[in-house]
């Protein structure tokens, strides 16, 4: 049975060919996965995490009209045999299309620091990034919400492609600006400005400028204020957007789950990259997720997202990740964050595993014991604000050795941040690390 089922997809078919690695057995799988059959197949077989389904993929309201319909009309079934639905909402705009559909939209998009629009990654260049301070874009994407929890009514909604891109593509608009200096008035008073700045008065800050000579690739240890400011106006930036996506949803739909793909801990400075600090987002959102992560063990080496794991114990998301190897379902269920969700259930049990094996059998039996334990470790790594969002290379390359340190001698630890310093005497040892 689990040979004949077909697992639904986030993408739709036009995505597909507007990439050009669309063929008919996408189309195949794409239209059984929306019929009766399979969904029955689904509920024979157990499953009971939600499915995600192509919702919104940033070609426009009206343009997926009939691919959003295609997802009303499955999650009707899906819920009548009490399964649940999830949904993907991308956070790019397809400029083929979108802009036949709102001509306005031309001024939402991200303004790179050479004026050219910001785009997506792998030569899509027609996909642009939206700026998330720009109101129109928000009250836009409310309007698809509304679709997603009034019509389909998705049990999860699930954000892609928010997170900001690497530095020369910051966007410069005015609403950025604004945010910028916004964000300097609130953070500080006039008596912190003459300290930080040299004058008890609010600068009005413009974005810093990347040259050949001042490559951003470049920098290690960040001192200069401005950078520095420009990296929290960032950070608080992607917080604010995802902040009213959720307040949004919650407000409609207390029970469904929110989810945003920020990805894991790297060695390098997220905060500068793509404006995430795990700490920042402690009980943002529900769950995110590692897509295309493929844990290993080989000779002796184990590659894992073991970090992300552990953060999520300490900014309370569940990570998301698939039961496809008996490693992914081994790491999922002991190291992660199992989030409890009134009227909806925990996120992160075997509901969506269809690998069989001793080992998913041995979860299957024992993963309601795992889903309200808490992980206890004398050990703490402190990754503090400053420290990892101030430096490019230094810290990071200091706190990843450290840490595999740790690992490698099987010391139980934990990942903490500055969001976690109230609960800090919980722990008998703070690592520092460089910081």
């Amino acid at each position: 049975n689990f040979i004949k089922l077909v697992r639904p997809g986030h993408e739709p078919l036009y995505f597909y060919k507007i990439r050009g690695d669309w063929n008919q057995a996408k189309t195949d799988k794409f239209m059984k996965s929306l019929s009766e059959e399979n969904v029955i197949l689904m509920k024979k077989l157990g499953v009971h995490l939600p499915q995600r389904f192509h919702f919104f993929k940033g070609f426009g309201l009206k343009m997926e009209k009939d691919s959003i319909q295609h997802t009303i009309d499955v999650a009707k079934l899906m819920h009548k045999h009490n399964l649940m639905v999830s949904v993907y909402i991308g956070g790019t705009i397809f400029t083929q299309y979108f802009y036949k559909e709102r001509p306005e939209a031309k001024d939402w998009v991200r303004k790179t620091q050479g004026g050219e629009m910001c785009t997506y990654s792998s030569y899509q260049l027609g996909r642009y990034f939206p700026c998330l301070n720009n109101p129109d874009y928000i009250e836009y994407t409310y309007r698809v919400l509304d679709v997603a929890i009034d019509q389909v009514q998705a049990d999860e909604i699930f954000f892609d492609n928010q997170i900001l891109r690497n530095e020369p593509r910051s966007c410069r608009c005015n609403y950025c600006i604004e945010h910028l200096n916004k964000m300097i008035r609130e953070k500080y008073t006039l008596d912190e400005c003459e300290e930080r700045y040299g004058f008890r008065e609010y600068p009005d800050m413009l974005a810093p400028q990347w040259s050949q000579a001042n490559k951003p690739w470049r920098l290690d240890r960040i001192g200069e204020t401005l950078i520095q400011d420009w990296i929290d106006h960032r950070i608080s930036m992607l917080k604010e957007f995802y902040t009213k996506m959720k307040n949004y949803v919650k407000s409609k739909s207390k029970t469904t789950a929110v989810g945003m793909n920020i990805k894991g801990i790297h060695g390098h400075n997220r905060g500068f990259n793509h404006g995430v600090d795990h700490g920042v987002v402690k009980d943002l959102f529900d769950w995110s997720c590692i897509d295309g992560y493929h844990p290993s063990f080989k000779d002796g080496v184990l590659n894992t997202e073991l970090r992300f794991f552990k953060a999520a114990h300490s900014n309370h998301m569940n990570i998301e990740s698939d039961f496809s190897t008996d490693l992914k379902c081994a790491e999922g269920q002991v190291f992660n964050y199992k989030k409890f969700i009134p009227g909806h259930g925990h996120l992160g049990d075997m509901g969506d595993c269809h690998l069989v094996s001793p080992t998913t059998y041995y979860f299957r039996e024992i993963q309601n014991r795992l889903m309200d334990k808490k992980h206890v470790h004398d050990v703490a790594v402190l990754r503090t604000y400053p420290s990892v969002n101030y430096n490019c290379a230094s810290v990071h390359e200091k706190l990843y050795p450290l840490e595999q340190t740790l690992i490698l001698h099987h010391i139980p630890f934990g990942i903490i941040f500055d969001e976690n310093i109230e609960e800090i005497e919980k722990h008998r040892i703070i690592v520092l690390g460089e910081q």
